[in-house]
């Protein structure tokens, strides 16, 4: 009897470590444009953001040669 309580906690356990919640994929209400169409910017922040941070990282300055 013993045994099957343990096994039931552990799965219990397993079950409530294992779930975890989910994020909303939910559209920032600047992506809309008042057309129907969608500002790409704001989708492809991040990579936009990214590509200039690796441009200007090897953007020689006024003294460099």
């Amino acid at each position: 009897m013993r045994k099957i309580i343990i096994c039931l906690i552990i799965s219990i356990l397993f079950f409530g470590v294992s779930c975890k919640k989910n994020e909303d994929n939910k559209v920032p209400m600047e992506q809309i444009q008042i057309d129907g169409s969608h500002d790409f910017s704001i989708i492809f922040k991040d990579i936009i953001e990214k590509e200039k941070k690796d441009a200007s990282r090897y953007k020689k300055g006024p003294f460099d040669e």
